[in-house]
């Protein structure tokens, strides 16, 4: 159970302004990446944060492992993968998301 003390800090954090500029600063960059990629004719492409062990880029040893409903699934390493296969059909492509290794 969380302590009423640990919850106080919890919102003293939130509350700080370097928290929230930092906020608006990824924001602004993330802004300015997709208008480059849109105006270069970039397809954003949204990859899995999920994967199945496959052995072909990413590396096991350093992966997160997680039980989803009953079956094994990691946290992807990268969505270098599924950019790759997607390069063929249509040109060049981007992703902006999380990568997860231990």
């Amino acid at each position: 159970m969380v302590k009423q003390e640990e919850k106080n800090k919890r919102r003293e954090i939130k509350k700080r302004p370097t928290l929230a500029e930092i906020a608006k600063v990824e924001a602004a960059v993330l802004k300015g990446a997709r208008r480059f990629f849109e105006q270069e004719r970039y397809t954003e492409v949204v990859t899995p944060h999920l994967t199945r062990a496959t052995g072909s880029c990413e590396n096991v040893a350093t992966m997160f492992g997680l039980d989803y409903f009953g079956d094994n699934a990691y946290l992807v390493q990268t969505g270098q993968l599924y950019l790759e296969s997607l390069i063929p059909d249509l040109g060049k492509v981007a992703c902006v998301g999380p990568s997860f290794r231990a």
